[in-house]
């Protein structure tokens, strides 16, 4: 994950793919509950989500203030 500079600071450029995303959770918060660390580790080794895996991903990244998916995530 890089960054773009914008006025006031730098903005977080999206994770390229789920896998991307999942380490990134996984290695800054590591008091993460079981269940979400389990699907994170699901993530970094799975060929393809779901739409509902893929929200939920969605959804821990947002909670954690981490930088959202690039819109290709599914390619």
């Amino acid at each position: 994950m890089s960054a773009q500079h914008k006025r006031g600071g730098v903005v977080p450029l999206p994770f390229a793919t789920p896998r991307q995303a999942a380490l990134a959770v996984l290695t800054k918060f590591p008091d993460l509950r079981l269940k979400t660390a389990g699907f994170l580790g699901y993530v970094c080794v799975a060929d393809q989500l779901t739409d509902k895996q893929h929200g939920w991903l969605v959804s821990i990244l947002e909670k954690r203030g981490l930088p959202p998916l690039s819109d290709g995530w599914g390619d």
